[in-house]
Parts: structure tokens; C-alpha cells; sequence
């Protein structure tokens, strides 16, 4: 199902523009390592590689798996010695080090580095800006989120000297929200870019009644539900216990209200989940096993949209965030949402009291309220979450976003200010 024209031209190759080799290096790869950032840059990949570029990616090897394969339009080479550990680590820098040295490629993009500590990662990653500097091709990082509660982007002390090495032979750095492009800018005059996450429109669509009556059926739910759902790492930096103890206060008095919970729930299913900080996060909801789903992780988009087709409301009271990609998704399917208050991060695409509710921050108090303003109000969820849609399809859609990633890798976006369009002159303006 598609909606609008931005979806059916988002695969459509641009007339007369010189076709690119982008060289994407990650140490991890999707799946099974990835977060939104990293899902969001394969699909973009994807997407440019329909267009007609040439997109591979260099990365790690699972033990059993391929070498070399077609994912999509992208080529996925691995590193000949499989495995994470030290030595897999070695190879894969001497391996990446030795195809980036006789292979032409236009773009370099940075993404996880074959390392486990800051002073490695920051080396490895001036090595390969350098080598790509002396390939005369373009070299390109995403800053997807802020470095604390208080402080988005800290450059003071060791870590900021990392930080700095880090970035010095990369041409570009991509903030995905105003305030990450602030903080980035002040250090990295020139070198920043102001590029907030397109949300796929031709696959983030409201489900029609019958789809949706289906679905909900299919799901065990009654007629009368009313669903709050959640989509990221089961952990405190996403907020989910206070979800969880704002839901456990608003079940007793709402048997029809459910919880599902999408997201890594094991080290299995995610290797930077807490088993031991989750069991305690979940206590709160272990008095409720019907109202509550643990739907763990999903890979498969299908399954998601389906998942947020069946929902009535998305609860993201998240602690720290770059510019969070799951609850424009939410608002793309037509759902309100409530979300934590951060300026410039998590207000980019949502606005207050009229896609959903902001909530301070670590307020378990005010998130209550508001998911039981909302939960109890049929028609303001309708309103709000149809004002949700119309604002992701108006400002923010796959197929600029797209263009607007073609122009960064071929000559980062010729221009020392964010990229301007519709959505980067809202921003910069206000609500």
C-alpha cells in the first residue's frame, strides 16, 4: 500500500546525476546487531541502491555465514575470519584497511568501528578517514544521540579529545536533530549537517478498518482494547520503568487497557540488554500477565506495521535520545503519542497537544495523566493521531529524505548551513 507520491518516486533513479560507489563499514551489521540508527541507514542504503548506486558494505562474519551476498541491492562483504573477539577485531581492520586501498569508491560512511574502547575506536576511525581522504573520496558519520541527561554533546576532558580524534578526517557529520546540530556545530563549524529520519511512507500506513478489525482479532484482543505500545531497548534510558509503573497504576481501573512491549527482552535477542536491570524494570507488571505483552524483538517491518496498526497510543517517556525514529513511525500509522519533553530531540516531529503529550522527564506522576487522558478519549486519539499522520507525510518523507542523502554523499549537501526543505525550515523556526 502506498501513500502519497513521495512513496511512489522513492525508488526512482534521478535523471542526468553520475551514479556513486558508497562504501559502508560496520563492524556490525543488521541483523542481528542494530538499533534504529543502524536499521534506518541500511534502508536508506537500500534505497539508494535502487536508484542505481553502488552500495557496499564491509562488516564482521558470524561464524557460519557467507562471505559475500546480495541484501536488497547492497553487496554485504564479511570479513574473512568470523567471529567478534580480538582477533576477528584485527582482521577485520587489516582487511577493511587492505579493500579501501585498492577499490574506488565516492562515499565513506562510518558506522561501528572494530573496537571495545573509546581510544581504539577514535584511532581506527581517523585511520580510515585518512585513507579515505587520500582516496579522494568524501567521508561521512551520523550523530544519532545526546551524550547525557543534561548535556547533548560533551567535548570537554578525555573523551572530548577522543571525540576529536574521532572526527577529524570525517567530512561530514549528520546531526539528526536541531539540538545534536547545535552542539555539533559550535565544535565542527562547516562540517555539520542538519538532517532529521524520513519515515517510510510506502510501509507506515494506517491499517483500513477491516485491517485493522483483523488484526486485532488475530491478537487475542477485545472489542473494547485500548493498547499503549512501546518499540526500543527494554532499559531505563528509554524510560520503560516508568512506563511500566505508570501502567501498573492505570490497569486495576482499566481491565481493557493492555501493554505491549516491542523490544529486545533477552541478551539473545539484543547484546546490550540487562537481564538483571529488566527483571527489575518488569516487577512492577508481573501483577498483570493479561494485560501485559512482551512482543521481544521484531525484525520483520511487516510484523511491526501490523503490531502499530493494531495499537491505539505510543508511550516514549525516554530519558535520552538523539532524535528517536520508532514514535514518527507510530505517528505515520496514525497513532497520538506520549513522549518526555526534551527540546530540539524528541519535539522535532511530534507537537505537543496536538500529535500527542509531552511529559517531563523521569515523571511517573505526569505520564499517568497522560496516558489516562489519553486511553480514556476515543475522539481526541482519533484527532491527535490523524493531525500525527498528515504532520510525518507532510515533513517528512522517504523520498526527500533520500535525495537529501544522495546529495551528502556526492558533495555534502554543497553547503556549510542544514540542508534546507520543508521540514529543516520548520525546524529551524519553531512550533
Amino acid at each position: 500500500m502506498m501513500h502519497g507520491s513521495s512513496a511512489c518516486m522513492s525508488n526512482q533513479p534521478r535523471e542526468g546525476l553520475r551514479r556513486m560507489k558508497i562504501v559502508f563499514l560496520s563492524f556490525k551489521y543488521w541483523p542481528p546487531d542494530f538499533g534504529g540508527e543502524m536499521l534506518h541507514c541500511i534502508e536508506r542504503l537500500q534505497a539508494l541502491a535502487q536508484r542505481g548506486h553502488s552500495v557496499v558494505a564491509l562488516t564482521r562474519r558470524p561464524p557460519g555465514s557467507s562471505r559475500s551476498e546480495q541484501q536488497d541491492g547492497i553487496t554485504v562483504q564479511r570479513c574473512p575470519v568470523a567471529g567478534r573477539g580480538l582477533v576477528a577485531r584485527l582482521a577485520y581492520l587489516l582487511w577493511t584497511l587492505k579493500v579501501l586501498s585498492l577499490t574506488p569508491y565516492d562515499a565513506l560512511h562510518l558506522n561501528f568501528m572494530p573496537a571495545r574502547r573509546k581510544p581504539t575506536a577514535a584511532l581506527v576511525a581517523w585511520l580510515y578517514g585518512a585513507l579515505a581522504k587520500a582516496r579522494r573520496a568524501r567521508t561521512v558519520s551520523v550523530v544519532a544521540i545526546a551524550d547525557n541527561d543534561e548535556e547533548v554533546w560533551r567535548i570537554r576532558g578525555k573523551d572530548g579529545a577522543l571525540k576529536r580524534l574521532y572526527y577529524t578526517n570525517v567530512d561530514h557529520l549528520v546531526a539528526v536533530s536541531p539540538a545534536l546540530f547545535n552542539a555539533l556545530d559550535h565544535w565542527w563549524p562547516g562540517k555539520s549537517i542538519l538532517l532529521p529520519y524520513g519515515v517510510r511512507d510506502d510501509l507506515f500506513t494506517p491499517l483500513s478498518s477491516h485491517e485493522r478489525r483483523l488484526a486485532r482479532r488475530a491478537l487475542g484482543l477485545p472489542e473494547d482494547a485500548v493498547v499503549f505500545i512501546t518499540i526500543g531497548s527494554a532499559g531505563r534510558r528509554k524510560g520503560i520503568d516508568l512506563l511500566a509503573k505508570a501502567f501498573a497504576r492505570l490497569a486495576p481501573q482499566h481491565p481493557n487497557w493492555f501493554l505491549w512491549l516491542v523490544g529486545p527482552m533477552s541478551r539473545a535477542e539484543g547484546c546490550a540488554t540487562d537481564e538483571q536491570e529488566l527483571a527489575e524494570i518488569m516487577a512492577p507488571l508481573q501483577e498483570f500477565p493479561a494485560q501485559v505483552r512482551f512482543c521481544g524483538r521484531v525484525n520483520d517491518r511487516g510484523e511491526l506495521r501490523q503490531l502499530l496498526g493494531a495499537s491505539d497510543v505510543f508511550a516514549f517517556p525516554t530519558r535520552r535520545e538523539g532524535m528517536p525514529l520508532s514514535p514518527m513511525e507510530a505517528m505515520a500509522m496514525g497513532l497520538p503519542v506520549v513522549m518526555s519533553r526534551i527540546p530540539g530531540v524528541t519535539d522535532v516531529a511530534c507537537v505537543d497537544q496536538e500529535t500527542g503529550i509531552f511529559v517531563p522527564v523521569d515523571d511517573v506522576e505526569s505520564l499517568t495523566r497522560a496516558m489516562d487522558r489519553l486511553g480514556g478519549d476515543p475522539l481526541i486519539r482519533l484527532q491527535w493521531g490523524n493531525n500525527a499522520r498528515r504532520r510525518i507525510n507532510r515533513e517528512f518523507t522517504w523520498n526527500i529524505h533520500i535525495s537529501q542523502w544522495e546529495r551528502i554523499y556526492r558533495d555534502g549537501a554543497a553547503m556549510r548551513t542544514p540542508i534546507e526543505s520543508d521540514a529543516t525550515v520548520m525546524l529551524n523556526a519553531g512550533h
